[in-house]
């Protein structure tokens, strides 16, 4: 299953020998930290602004799985595992433009990272450009639909 590659007992991640450092407040980050895991609300959009690869872990566990615009909005890859209920029409889009990539097993989460790591030309631009782009044709056609209905309504 994926979710034993997270974190064991002993701060290192499964079979890769990784020091990760769980975020905490006022907990400086150790120079040997390999990963760094935020488990909190309103500090994701500092880590997504330099971050190039995210794992979205709410999508391990069967409760609906987490918002993936944001991280996206901030040019991240994403990967995600299959619990993604609530958002399903968002992740289809974000997979389909090679945005967010869904995990299926320990093996599929570490060859796909490791190919988003070893990438000479990171994407992120390319995707902060491609999320921007639709959001502004989105806004467009919602402003348009918005007009019709304010002239139609006097």
């Amino acid at each position: 299953m994926l979710h034993k590659i997270l974190v064991n007992n002993k701060g290192k991640v499964d079979n890769l020998n990784l020091k990760i450092h769980l975020d905490e407040p006022f907990s400086s980050i150790n120079s040997e930290t390999d990963i760094y895991l935020v488990n909190s609300y309103g500090k994701t959009k500092s880590f997504y602004n330099i971050c190039k690869n995210v794992f979205l872990g709410g999508s391990i566990i069967n409760h609906g799985g987490q918002n993936p615009l944001e991280a996206a909005r901030f040019g991240c890859n994403i990967l995600h595992g299959k619990n993604v209920a609530n958002f399903k029409e968002i992740y289809e889009f974000l997979n389909k433009n090679k945005i967010s990539f869904m995990v299926r097993s320990n093996k599929n989460f570490e060859k796909k990272l490791d190919f988003l790591l070893s990438k000479k030309n990171s994407s992120y631009e390319t995707i902060k450009y491609k999320i921007n782009s639709i959001g502004k044709k989105i806004l467009k056609n919602t402003e348009k639909e918005i007009n019709l209905f304010l002239k139609n309504a006097v």
